[in-house]
């Protein structure tokens, strides 16, 4: 059992449920156990979901959907995780994350808004465009709304009730795929501001400050601790 804000999650095997380790909580187990603990950095999380002060020691069922496919990654990426190359497990790390993300949204606490079928069709439409333009330094959100015969307007308010605007999910999304490369052996000899570049980023001083806020490390503190653990 997790305990925090007032609510109590009891947990079978398989379940999970997150609390805030900079507040009071209580665990409690009342027999034998294995308990698997992902710490996450609290802004990020945050950003990804609404609510999330409401969703503290609320179950989350390992049984089905979202909770069920956590639980089976994470096993997954302990148990694998020494043979697995820094890109290779960073690129399992954010996935694990996504999942979890889902998972929370799932809890009618998340105070998520539905969207219609058509909403989210555009939505995944205006990803699924950024996704495809991520290394041109040329995107913005403004092209993308030209290119998908709608008005930035429009574009924006579609995205109105997800956790990221447009453009936090343009720049997470490049974040992302700069992190992963870094710590790529294979790109040992290229320098951070190549990478960069390579994503869409113009400014090589404007992306090492927003990698430090998003990873709280440089981009070459980064792919020294890849380094060291490889």
């Amino acid at each position: 059992m997790i305990s925090q804000d007032g609510r109590d999650a009891v947990m079978a095997p398989g379940d999970f449920a997150i609390y805030d380790s900079t507040r009071p909580y209580t665990l409690r187990f009342d027999d034998d156990f294995e308990k698997i603990v992902l710490k996450l950095r609290g802004d990020p999380l945050r950003a990804m979901v609404r609510n999330s002060e409401q969703l503290t020691a609320t179950t989350v069922s390992g049984r089905a959907g979202a909770g069920h496919l956590l639980i089976n990654m994470i096993r997954t990426l302990r148990d694998e995780v020494d043979s697995l190359a820094p890109a290779s497990a960073a690129a399992v790390a954010s996935g694990v994350v996504n999942v979890l993300v889902a998972g929370l949204q799932s809890l009618p606490a998340c105070g998520k808004t539905e969207l219609s079928s058509m909403a989210a069709y555009h939505v995944a439409r205006i990803r699924g465009r950024i996704d495809e333009r991520l290394r041109d330094p040329a995107l913005t959100i403004e092209s993308i709304a030209t290119e998908l015969g709608m008005s930035v307007g429009h574009l924006y308010k579609l995205f109105k009730s997800e956790p990221l605007s447009p453009s936090q999910y343009l720049w997470n999304r490049r974040l992302e795929a700069c992190s992963r490369e870094l710590l790529d052996p294979r790109r040992g000899r290229a320098s951070v501001a190549a990478i960069a570049f390579a994503w869409g980023f113009n400014d090589a001083a404007h992306f090492s400050r927003a990698f430090r806020e998003r990873f709280h490390a440089s981009p070459r503190e980064w792919r020294r601790q890849g380094a060291v653990s490889a």
